[in-house]
C-alpha cells in the first residue's frame, strides 16, 4: 500500500509541475493568436 501511495504521489507531483503549466501556455498562445487574428480581421474590414 505505501508503494501505490509514493507512486500516486509522484504521479500528482509531476502532472502539477510539468502538465499544468504546459497546458496554461498553450492555452495562453491559444489566446493571443486569436486576438491577433481578430485585429487583423477587424482592421481589413476598416480598409474596405
Amino acid at each position: 500500500m505505501a508503494v501505490s501511495l509514493a507512486y500516486g504521489i509522484i504521479y500528482a507531483t509531476l502532472i502539477t509541475l510539468f502538465l499544468l503549466p504546459t497546458l496554461y501556455l498553450i492555452f495562453d498562445d491559444c489566446a493571443v493568436r486569436f486576438r491577433q487574428l481578430k485585429l487583423a480581421l477587424s482592421n481589413s474590414f476598416k480598409e474596405i
